[in-house]
């Protein structure tokens, strides 16, 4: 361990913790707490019952890609949730196109639809969800 190291691991709680995350970001792990839109959509699935968990924040690796949802019983099915501020500009389709190659069906929702039509945004996951294509039998 070099000498900074040494020295941060000894301090107290706060300064400790900040020194692992400092470091985490040095090695590429990237512990992320869920965004607003993300605990939108996690509220919309379980209230629906639909089969899906959060595994967003580097939890789960498609490729070099980290999906955000995942469905729960062996469907090869994946929900993104974009940000309408972080992933302006882009082109939805490229993810959807991305993880098809690895095998995985894609949806993606805006953060905007999320706020202004949630019930549409159930609806268009409860079809998603029923596609056979992708379901447990097919994988």
């Amino acid at each position: 361990m070099d000498r900074d190291c040494a020295y941060s691991a000894s301090k107290s709680g706060g300064e400790t913790r900040h020194y692992i995350e400092g470091y985490a970001m040095k090695v590429g792990f990237r512990p992320q707490k869920m965004t607003k839109p993300e605990r939108h959509m996690e509220a919309i699935l379980k209230e629906a019952g639909l089969p899906y968990k959060f595994v967003g924040g580097n939890r789960l690796q498609v490729g070099n890609k980290y999906p955000d949802f995942v469905h729960k019983e062996g469907g090869k099915k994946l929900i993104e949730v974009y940000g309408d501020y972080w992933h302006r500009g882009q082109n939805p389709q490229d993810r959807i196109d991305y993880f098809e190659k690895h095998g995985y069906a894609c949806i993606v929702i805006w953060e905007k639809e999320l706020k202004e039509q949630p019930e549409d945004v159930l609806e268009w996951i409860i079809e998603f969800d029923e596609d056979i294509e992708y379901n447990k039998a097919q994988v």
